[in-house]
C-alpha cells in the first residue's frame, strides 16, 4: 500500500503534528465507510409532516402535502438538488426551510427557529436573499457567508448558517458544516475550528474558511491513494470528511441511528466524552 500522504497543515487551525494524528483517524474512517457501500449523501433526518405542517400551511403552500421523492428521509442529496434547481424566490424559500429541517433533525428548537426565519424579512425578499448568496458562493464563498451572517435572518447563527452553504456551493468549493460535534473532535486533535455568534462576523468567517481548507486537504490526500479503494473515496465534496467527522464524534455521545460504517471503524479512547 502507498504511504499516506498527509495533508499539509495550515498554522492557523493547528500544528503538524495535530493535523498528521487527526488525518490518520480519517483514514480509518474513510476506510470503513468505503467497506459498507453507504452513501453519505443518503444522511439525513426522517421526515415527520405532522411536525411541520403548521408552519408549512401558514407560511409555504408550496409544499404542503411534499414528501420526499424516494425514501422517508430529507437527505443531503434531496436539498443540494434543490438549491441547483432553485429559480424563483419561492423555490428558495422552500429549500431553505429543508435545508433547515436537514440541520435541525428532530431538535424540539427547529419549529420555533425555522419560524422565526421565515418571519425575518418578507416572503419575496427573503428569498431574493438566499438567491444572491448562493449566486455569490460560487466564486466568492467567504463573502456570501459574510453577508448572510450580515442578513440579520432571525436565529441563523453562524453554524446554521455554514448549513446553508454547505448546500448552496458546488463540489469543487464545497464549504462543510461546522457545528458543536466537529468542534468537539477538532478539539480532541488540538485543532481549532470553531463558530461563535459571540464573535465578529469576519473571525466566523475565517474559523469556516480555515475548516474547508482542512477539509480539502485532507479529501485530496485520501484521494492520491489510488492503489487502495479501501480508502480512496473518488470524492469531491469536502463535505465527505465533514460527514466522517460528525458522526465519528456524535458515536462517542449518542449511540443511535448511525449509519454501518461507523460500527467497524477501530474504537479510540474519547477524553471528551469522559
Amino acid at each position: 500500500m502507498k504511504a499516506s500522504p498527509a495533508p499539509q497543515p495550515d498554522s492557523t487551525s493547528g500544528g503538524v503534528a495535530e493535523e498528521q494524528e487527526a488525518f490518520k483517524r480519517l483514514l480509518l474512517l474513510s476506510r470503513a465507510y468505503t467497506q459498507t457501500g453507504e452513501n453519505y449523501l443518503a444522511h439525513g433526518p426522517k421526515w415527520n409532516p405532522s411536525r411541520w405542517k403548521p408552519l408549512i400551511e401558514k407560511h409555504l403552500p408550496g409544499l404542503i402535502g411534499w414528501k420526499p421523492e424516494s425514501g422517508e428521509r430529507v437527505t443531503r442529496e434531496l436539498v443540494r438538488n434543490l438549491w441547483l434547481e432553485a429559480k424563483s424566490p419561492d423555490d428558495a424559500v422552500n429549500a431553505f426551510f429543508l435545508t433547515m429541517v436537514w440541520g435541525y433533525g428532530s431538535s424540539f428548537r427547529g419549529p420555533g427557529n425555522i419560524l422565526a426565519m421565515l418571519n425575518s424579512h418578507e416572503h419575496e425578499n427573503l428569498g431574493q436573499l438566499l438567491l444572491a448568496r448562493r449566486e455569490e458562493s460560487t466564486g466568492m464563498p467567504s463573502t456570501a457567508y459574510y453577508k448572510l451572517l450580515a442578513s440579520k435572518i432571525s436565529e441563523l447563527g453562524p453554524v446554521y448558517a455554514s448549513k446553508f452553504m454547505y448546500f448552496i456551493t458546488p463540489d469543487d468549493c464545497r464549504v462543510p458544516v461546522l457545528d458543536m460535534w466537529v468542534t468537539r473532535w477538532a478539539q480532541e486533535y488540538g485543532l481549532n475550528f470553531e463558530l461563535k455568534s459571540s464573535v465578529k462576523w469576519q473571525l466566523n468567517v475565517e474559523q469556516l474558511t480555515n475548516f474547508t481548507s482542512f477539509c480539502q486537504r485532507t479529501l485530496n490526500a485520501l484521494n492520491q491513494l489510488e492503489d487502495d479503494k479501501s480508502i480512496h473515496p473518488g470524492i469531491v465534496d469536502a463535505g465527505y470528511i465533514e460527514y466522517l467527522i460528525f458522526f465519528d464524534a456524535k458515536f462517542n455521545a449518542v449511540r443511535n441511528d448511525f449509519p454501518t460504517w461507523i460500527l467497524l471503524t477501530p474504537k479510540e479512547k474519547r477524553k471528551i466524552f469522559d
